[in-house]
Parts: structure tokens; sequence; C-alpha cells
């Protein structure tokens, strides 16, 4: 965590973060992987990259690192691939293949999650009872393909008497909650 005073954070706010290209100074890779930054890049460059690389002061330059606890790091507070790419383009003119390869692995590792909007999940224990409920045309058409294990995702909108229709229908009762 990077704690700002009140001036400095007025100064950061009067600069704006600087375009690929722009007069500012430019960093470069050296041999083993480490972003080297001359003291001319703008400082509000070098703060945004802070969130998903570990700096150091070298001489007269700032010595940034990156490897996969960095980038998860930044991936976790928010910072999405590409924005880290478009980051490294304002201080560099190519990013490093390492690091790329970096950003290649943590994207791959990242699990896509859909929201399914329900209206409810009945509980149905009995596996067969499901598979039989999916298999009825009527009953598919009211529940999610994608259900968890041990019961059913109603669509959102769907009538919950519509739900218990199809259940009697293939010999099981709809038991309400009960309250605790």
């Amino acid at each position: 965590m990077l704690r700002l005073s009140e001036r400095a954070r007025a100064w950061l706010s009067e600069s704006k973060l600087d375009e690929a290209g722009a007069p500012s100074g430019r960093g470069a890779f050296d041999a083993s992987g480490v972003l080297r930054l001359p003291a001319t890049v703008s400082v509000v460059n070098v703060v945004a990259l802070g969130d998903f690389a570990d700096a150091a002061a070298s001489g007269d330059s700032i010595a940034l690192t990156f490897n996969a606890d960095s980038i998860e790091h930044g991936i976790a507070n928010g910072v999405s691939v590409d924005t880290m790419r478009s980051r490294l383009l304002r201080v560099v003119d190519v990013i490093d293949s390492r690091v790329e390869a970096l950003f290649a692995k943590a994207t791959a590792a990242r699990v896509a999650c859909e929201l399914v909007h329900a209206s409810a999940f009945v509980r149905i224990p009995d596996a067969e009872l499901r598979r039989r409920f999916l298999l009825d045309e009527a009953g598919a058409s009211l529940v999610h393909d994608n259900s968890p294990e041990g019961g059913l995702l109603v669509r959102a909108g769907i009538s919950i008497a519509r739900v218990e229709r199809v259940l009697r229908r293939l010999g099981a009762d709809l038991v309400p909650e009960a309250k605790a």
C-alpha cells in the first residue's frame, strides 16, 4: 500500500498519464529482464507500474522487476492484463518476451465465471430424479442446464408452481424450506 500526502496527491492529480511516445523518457529491458527507467520518466507512469511490478532504486534509474506473483497481485487488485500492457508501453517501446509470457500465463490461469440469474434453487438429492427432470421437455425449459450438483437452478421469472407441477408428474413433492 502506498500512502501519499495531500501535496503529493494534488501534484499527481495535475499530471496526466503520458501517452506512448511522449517526451517523458523511455525505459528499456536489460538482458536479465529488468526494466530500467531513467529519472526523466514521469512519476505518474512509474506509480502506475507499481501495481504489478517490484521497484528498486538503482543508481540514477529505477529498476522494475516483473514476476508471476507481482502480475497476480496486480490482477487481484483489479488491473487487467491489457491495462498492464498499455501502462508498460507508455515507458518502453517493446515489452520483453519474458514479461509477455508472464501475461499469457496469468491470462490462461484465470477461470472465467458466469453469473446466472435464477429465481430459486430446488434441492433434489436424487440424481436420477434430476436427470429425468432435465430430460422432460417442460422441465428442461424451466431450469438452467449448468445447475450445480444436488439440485436445479430455476430460471429467473419462472413460477415455482410450474416447477412443482413437473415434479409431481415425475413422482416427487416440492416441500417448502423450513423457516429457522
